[in-house]
């Protein structure tokens, strides 16, 4: 119960939240909906955290991460920073490209790289 009360009190992104996305990831209070395809070409760690096979929908046809289910990342991983490592894995219309980030952004992209790239080592 406890999980459905912090995921409706997210507020979605405003450039990496797709309508047509059938992944919807937690950052903080922030949501990210995202295409399963595109998730499976960002590093391999990454697509770890999903836990379960690489079929993201359920027998039922609805997406397994959704808005009352997210994929939550670690604690660690504030929206900010999950935000500027999908600019560099994930572009989308309106993100700034990888050229145009500043030392503090390459700074968070790091950040949130080494987070997701230690989290669930055996």
């Amino acid at each position: 119960m406890a999980a459905l009360a912090l995921a409706a009190f997210a507020l979605p992104h405003p450039l990496y939240y797709n309508q047509d996305g059938n992944v919807v990831v937690q950052a903080g209070k922030t949501l990210f909906r995202l295409d399963f395809d595109a998730l499976t070409a960002l590093p391999y760690n990454f697509t770890k955290l999903l836990g379960e096979p690489m079929n993201i929908r359920t027998p039922n046809d609805r997406d397994r991460f959704n808005n009352a289910r997210p994929l939550r990342l670690p604690g660690r991983v504030k929206p900010q920073d999950f935000e500027r490592y999908l600019w560099v894995f994930y572009p989308v219309p309106g993100a700034p490209a990888v050229h145009q980030m500043s030392v503090e952004d390459w700074f968070k992209f790091l950040k949130c790289f080494l987070i997701l790239q230690t989290t669930g080592r055996d």
